[in-house]
């Protein structure tokens, strides 16, 4: 167990004592699921917390067929309808989602409009909305700013958001999103002073170089994923790790500094020899490179260098 779960577990029971109960939940709720475990006698009292819930909310998530979590998991959420929900309420709703794992098509989605995203900014114990081809826009996703606990944001698809306004949503730590259609250059990474875990899973239409500089300058992270569309050649991740693309060129600042976990498997295309850039990341222990072939030269100057790196 790290030391940052660790705190989550020692600081929740400080927050219930203290009556702060909505917020003892949600840190054990965060602890769960990045892993760590939680026993049952140091179990927060949700009743009052699901009392506080609006009916009128809770009756449109219903309307819309959007699915709900009142538990967390290991890197997850136990999604389940608003029906099974409120027929079995197990503690406070903390996620929402339009997604479902038998939709495949995008008009199969239920719609996410910004009337419904003001709704359900009124859930006082909400910690993460996902979203799927949603008809949300930029104004309506600002709306979530005033969610005292929100730190997840999953969006996918998402046609009619540019980004404008994620860096409002300043407690989030971790972000999913789709970037095809958002401006690689908003800077909203930069406005995000709490961001951990960044997932980009499929890279802008242009810009990556700036993208790849803002996203190495986010000194917070402790996770990176760079998914689809991401062609990483050696000048993209001396871009990552130095700040510049041209070789002896650097902001000369250490980045990256808390990075642990760096995840390039679903990278679209991986040069070899700028894997050996990521011997400046002094925190790195996870390096996942799925399909892409790597030989065991550079792995072997990986290892020599990062003595604690494992690779998969």
């Amino acid at each position: 167990m790290n030391e940052h779960v660790t705190a989550l577990l020692e600081r929740a029971p400080i927050e219930a004592r203290a009556g702060n109960l909505t917020l003892a939940h949600v840190l054990r709720a965060e602890a769960v699921y990045l892993g760590g475990k939680v026993s049952k006698a140091s179990s927060t009292e949700t009743g009052p917390i699901i009392e506080a819930q609006s009916k009128s909310v809770i009756e449109s998530l219903a309307a819309n067929h959007l699915r709900v979590a009142s538990q967390a998991k290991k890197q997850g959420w136990a999604y389940r309808s608003v029906k099974q929900y409120t027929d079995s309420p197990d503690g406070p709703i903390l996620a929402v989602t339009n997604e479902h794992p038998n939709r495949q098509f995008s008009n199969s989605f239920p719609a996410v409009t910004d009337e419904d995203l003001a709704s359900i900014a009124q859930l006082p114990a909400l910690m993460n909305v996902a979203l799927q081809h949603s008809r949300a826009t930029d104004q309506g996703l600002a709306q979530l700013k005033v969610v005292p606990h929100l730190w997840h944001l999953a969006l996918r698809d998402c046609p009619h958001i540019a980004g404008q306004t994620l860096g409002t949503l300043r407690s989030l730590r971790h972000v999913t999103i789709d970037l095809h259609r958002i401006a690689a250059n908003a800077g909203w990474l930069t406005q995000l002073p709490n961001l951990s875990h960044l997932r980009l899973a499929r890279a802008p239409t242009g810009g990556v170089d700036e993208l790849i500089g803002q996203v190495g300058s986010t000194s917070t992270l402790r996770a990176l994923s760079l998914g689809a569309g991401f062609d990483l050649t050696e000048r993209h991740l001396r871009q990552l790790t130095t700040g510049s693309s041209l070789i002896g060129v650097g902001d000369g600042a250490k980045r990256l500094p808390l990075l642990e976990t760096l995840d390039l498997s679903e990278a679209s295309h991986l040069e070899e020899r700028a894997l050996l850039h990521l011997l400046s990341l002094p925190a790195l222990r996870r390096l996942e490179l799925g399909r892409h072939e790597v030989s065991d030269t550079t792995r072997a100057r990986l290892m020599a260098g990062l003595p604690k790196l494992k690779i998969s």
